[in-house]
């Protein structure tokens, strides 16, 4: 088992790398967005964003899910066809966008649309190409050439913000070059590493591997459309009762627990092909109760430790009217919380290829956010929206881990996890509600609290760590 561990743990830390350090330069350099934009445009770009990521499942027909899980297991002739595949509903995605927001701009004109037409198209372009560029690079198994391109799109975003936001003050359409610029660095990175050019074609021979794919990745965008709803119902539900400058302030929010996503983001992708690996042999279904075992442990630990820097974080972080926003960090770190437990348990459901686990429990959720939002926000402004979220995330938890059952025993200790939500549910009660010294003195004994709770995974996990392997 210990070669299992040290396969998921070499992936996830060539992806830390890259990944990590986007994230993290993009969390240091809140303090210039908040200063730079308002939170109109601020909230403008973030909508922007999150639509494009919400309709490139259903223009490409989800096509970049499966493109890991049928590169990993192919020959060099199967991977051409998987390329060439990807590139036909690709391009075909590309087209229906701008048809589609030409229609859109003609009917409606939309503001944003009349200001960065432009911009919005290929910025879709780049989203798209750069995903489907990642996957193919983690099919093919060139995860240091993923974990560069994330260094090389970090170190560019960073040039290109500063430049374009302080030294020539563009603002908005600043932002959207900066962010344009750098994902053009990561996919010419991508395309010479994996020697797609030679590779590419977009005339796809092999009928039968498509209509694999597509019945692999069709049943999924049900699912991703889920999940991304689950992510930006919120978003969406604010404008409408808020306006977009709230919808600015409520997008910074997520900033500080955006670090904590990082991690889970890598760790998944990681994950998924750890779990696709080994998951049909019984060591293989123990490195599965083990690692969600190991996951569960240090995410609440993180989750506590956050919430105790929440204001601290917020005063370096926020600017301005952008301050506000840290009232919906502390209940924002359990939807990063459940979601990392979620996405552990769904590497099961990759492993067996059911697709319609994956499915029901993010219609699931992304129901329940819907109809939390609404009548949340409605109540409490931005901090309804990120209890609802919160929730439904607890909700997707509860019905993937009681759905991966049929497949594996996942060993979870009910009343010690029921336990410790406990304490960090009173602990972000705390964060909001006493703010003085009193208050962080409490929140202390509580993180003193769960690592006691934690102590033999913890020593587990350090002496598996002196040995050589990382979870004990």
């Amino acid at each position: 088992m210990k070669e299992k561990f040290r396969y998921l743990f070499k992936n996830f830390s060539f992806l830390l790398i890259g990944s990590f350090s986007s994230k993290i330069l993009n969390f240091l350099l809140v303090p210039l967005y908040t200063a730079v934009l308002t939170t109109e445009e601020y909230g403008s770009y973030d909508i922007i964003y999150d639509t494009i990521l919400l309709l490139i499942p259903i223009m490409s027909l989800n096509i970049t899910d499966a493109i890991m899980r049928f590169t990993v297991e192919a020959d060099a002739s199967t991977k051409k066809d998987v390329i060439a595949v990807t590139n036909k509903y690709t391009f075909r995605a590309c087209l229906c966008f701008f048809a589609g927001l030409t229609i859109f701009h003609l009917l409606s004109h939309n503001e944003l649309t009349q200001r960065f037409f432009p911009q919005i198209v290929i910025l879709f372009i780049c989203v798209i190409v750069q995903q489907n560029l990642v996957q193919i690079a983690k099919g093919l198994e060139r995860i240091k050439d993923i974990s560069v391109s994330g260094v090389i799109g970090t170190l560019v975003a960073v040039g290109a913000n500063f430049y374009f936001l302080v030294i020539r003050k563009y603002g908005l359409p600043g932002y959207f070059a900066a962010t344009i610029l750098s994902m053009i660095s990561q996919i010419v990175f991508l395309t010479l590493r994996t020697k797609l050019l030679v590779k590419m074609s977009f005339s796809v021979q092999n009928r039968r591997l498509e209509k694999e794919m597509l019945s692999f990745s069709i049943p999924l965008i049900a699912t991703t459309l889920s999940w991304h709803v689950n992510s930006i119902a919120d978003r969406y539900t604010v404008i409408l009762f808020e306006g977009l400058a709230a919808n600015g302030i409520y997008a910074v929010s997520y900033k500080i627990p955006a670090i904590m996503t990082a991690v889970q983001t890598i760790f998944i992708q990681s994950w998924q092909l750890s779990a696709v690996k080994e998951f049909q042999t019984d060591e293989g279904k123990a490195f599965v109760n083990r690692t969600y075992t190991v996951v569960q442990t240090v995410m609440v630990i993180l989750c506590s430790c956050t919430i105790i820097c929440t204001r601290f974080l917020a005063k370096i972080l926020f600017k301005a009217d952008f301050f506000d926003a840290w009232i919906c960090v502390p209940t924002l770190v359990f939807y990063v919380l459940f979601n990392t437990l979620s996405g552990t348990l769904g590497g099961i459901f990759s492993a067996v290829k059911d697709t319609k686990a994956f499915m029901n429990t993010a219609i699931i959720g992304a129901l329940t956010n819907i109809l939390l939002n609404f009548v949340l926000i409605w109540w409490w402004g931005i901090l309804g929206a990120a209890i609802a979220t919160a929730i439904s995330s607890v909700v997707i938890w509860g019905l993937r881990l009681r759905s991966a059952q049929k497949y594996i025993k996942i060993e979870y200790r009910k009343n010690r996890g029921i336990m410790q939500l406990l304490l960090l549910v009173i602990q972000a009660v705390i964060m909001t509600t006493i703010v003085s010294y009193y208050g962080y003195i409490i929140q202390a004994v509580i993180l003193a609290c769960l690592l006691y709770c934690n102590k033999e995974e913890l020593h587990k996990w350090w002496t598996g760590i002196k040995r050589g392997h990382l979870t004990g």
